[in-house]
């Protein structure tokens, strides 16, 4: 299986960045940069009020560029069987193996990505950007790869071939963007405010993430693990039973 999955990640990085490769990944970079960038000019006033513990670079990087990896792995997944229809007439080349492949490498792509932001900008900035917990880092960095796939897998195989409804699941996403502290600590927002964001589970991972990364990040009591956890394996279960139940209709797609 791992040989169809290799083949198929290289075949994407292929189509994703085409005859210019270095462009794309170029490209690639510099999206969670600008947006970095952005949210710099914007916050540049009031960042030592609201964020006294880390840099506000370094707060925007760890927020920013996992959101945008879990955003494009869903993305990416639940669009995964239409962009690859002609290679499921090879018998050996299933669906979930073109799920697999689109997840790795968005998983890969964008660690890439993240540890040249924070190595770049931790010499700017004189900040020793080395994890203060380092496995648990890796692992919150893991559970969106994780997490991001089973959605995205249960998207594919509930709404496929309904694109009306995946571009209101995109706008959805965007929505998530802004509920789950990326441009801003969590910390200033009202009690009952944050009651609300914390349904979404991916503001905890997030927020895990961070707490895990600096060691002085306050955390607030809302953030919990067990409520993303719970999220994660319940998606996985649906995802993948649902899967099984359509795998030959969405391989015949």
């Amino acid at each position: 299986m791992w040989h169809i999955i290799n083949a198929l990640i290289l075949r994407e990085l292929k189509t994703r960045f085409g005859k210019n490769p270095t462009l794309g990944y170029v490209w690639v970079i510099l999206e969670p940069m600008m947006h970095v960038l952005f949210m710099l000019v914007i916050f540049t006033l009031i960042r030592n009020r609201l964020l006294p513990q880390v840099p506000f670079s370094l707060f925007l990087i760890t927020g920013m560029v996992p959101f945008f990896m879990f955003r494009n792995i869903v993305n990416f997944i639940m669009n995964g069987i239409e962009a690859n229809k002609s290679l499921f007439t090879y018998k050996p080349v299933r669906p979930i193996h073109v799920f697999l492949a689109r997840a790795l490498l968005e998983g890969i792509l964008y660690f890439v990505i993240f540890c040249i932001l924070m190595i770049t900008t931790g010499f700017f900035i004189n900040y020793n950007i080395i994890p203060f917990n380092i496995v648990y880092s890796l692992l919150m960095f893991i559970w969106l790869v994780i997490i991001a796939f089973a959605l995205g897998l249960l998207l594919a195989v509930v709404f496929y071939g309904r694109d009306v409804i995946k571009n209101i699941i995109g706008y959805a996403l965007t929505m998530m963007y802004f509920g789950s502290a990326i441009m801003f600590p969590l910390w200033i927002v009202p009690n009952q405010m944050i009651d609300i964001l914390a349904y979404n589970p991916i503001l905890h991972i997030i927020e895990l993430f961070k707490e895990n990364y600096f060691e002085t990040y306050p955390i607030v009591t809302q953030i919990n693990i067990e409520y993303p956890l719970i999220c994660t394996l319940v998606l996985l279960f649906f995802s993948l039973g649902l899967y099984y139940k359509k795998r030959v209709e969405l391989g015949t797609a």
